[in-house]
């Protein structure tokens, strides 16, 4: 279902309609294209299909957030300056101690990065 939650700023279950639209350009990377089951929603998404393999047909939930933090300390109102909430510790890992549970241990593939291309367009003209 297409909502907004505390730890993510849309979420939907996207069916993947088309890989490699245009040919494929990198080798380990496929371009998917896929509809949102609750919106009108067209997602252009590169997958590192070497690690995540992905086909067409396949149903994917998608959940867009500024943050893998749980906590509220690390969401967007800290204007960015915790920018490293979304990877593991490395340190605390070598050290041994527990890392604190993410909203990524709830997803088998987690990206991180910008927003390349957002476009708003009213198709219902």
């Amino acid at each position: 279902m297409a909502t907004e939650s505390k730890f993510g700023l849309f979420s939907d279950v996207f069916l993947v309609t088309n890989k490699n639209p245009d040919d494929k350009k990198f080798d380990r990377v496929d371009r998917i294209l896929a509809e949102g089951e609750e919106t009108e929603i067209i997602l252009t998404l590169d997958v590192n299909t070497e690690i995540y393999p992905i086909e067409s047909d396949d149903r994917y939930t998608f959940l867009l957030a500024s943050s893998l933090a749980l906590d509220d300390d690390h969401n967007m109102t800290d204007g960015g300056s915790s920018r490293m909430a979304w990877r593991k510790n490395i340190s605390s890992a070598a050290n041994g101690r527990e890392e604190p549970p993410t909203l990524a241990d709830a997803y088998d593939y987690v990206m991180y990065g910008k927003v390349y291309n957002f476009d708003d367009e009213d198709t219902k003209a």
